[in-house]
């Protein structure tokens, strides 16, 4: 790529430097006070249709996996279990804060990312004037015979519930695991033709979507050749 983006000062995320769970970031990249290149560029590429629906939904699907609370407060936690017990150290070296003012602020972390999902569903609906979220769960049928894509991911387990916006149609795919074979979607009316593996809607209330598969488990065998070229000792 002729350019790539580097991570720098991240000392002021996560509401530690700003005290800022609600700071609307999102703005701020939209309308750019400063008018960078990457305010242009993002503002030109959003003008896309395309591309458009498809950072609201990369955005929901980070959402609804790597920025999951709970996702968030186990990596804070197993950090802070590892870090925690040389804190006292670090003060009497440094001066930076005792284990019980340390300990204030990684409850500070754990604040920030409990509250931080609801302000940002907030600030897309806003910004992209969408009328509301909705929760959008996946389910598969028989139990093990497949998986539900939407967007970008693929859940770890079904049944599965993420989180979305009205007014933002996102993409469903039914891939069978092997041995079986897509059959249908259950009855739904957001589903235009259930015979189809995929489907693009704009959902407009909560809904389920189960895809439905015939078949049966299949052992994927794997064989394994090697082969050794010996190169002349001269070369």
């Amino acid at each position: 790529a002729p350019w790539k983006f580097i991570l720098w000062d991240a000392s002021y995320s996560s509401g530690i430097g700003s005290g800022c769970t609600g700071c609307d970031v999102l703005a701020d990249a939209l309308n750019d006070p400063f008018d960078s290149r990457y305010g242009k560029m993002f503002r030109s590429l959003l003008d896309n249709p395309e591309f458009h629906r498809h950072f609201i939904n990369r955005f929901a699907d980070l959402m609804n996996t790597a920025f999951l609370p709970a996702r968030a407060h186990a990596l804070i936690n197993a950090n802070a279990a590892e870090l925690g017990p040389e804190m006292d150290r670090h003060d009497d070296r440094w001066g930076t804060g005792n284990f019980n003012e340390w300990s204030a602020a990684v409850q500070v972390l754990r604040n920030f990312y409990t509250q931080r999902p609801a302000f940002q569903r907030q600030h897309i609906r806003n910004h992209f004037q969408l009328p509301n979220d909705v929760n959008i769960t996946l389910q598969v049928n028989p139990t093990g015979a497949g998986v539900v894509k939407i967007s970008t991911i693929i859940p770890p387990e079904f049944p599965w519930t993420g989180i979305y916006f009205h007014g933002n149609p996102v993409t469903v795919t039914a891939i069978p695991n092997p041995g079986y074979t897509f059959a249908n979607w259950s009855a739904n009316v957001y589903i235009q033709d259930m015979n189809k593996g995929a489907f693009t809607a704009d959902v407009a209330n909560n809904a389920a979507f189960q895809a439905n598969f015939t078949g049966a488990a299949q052992n994927i065998s794997l064989n394994i050749n090697f082969h050794i070229f010996r190169r002349n000792a001269r070369e």
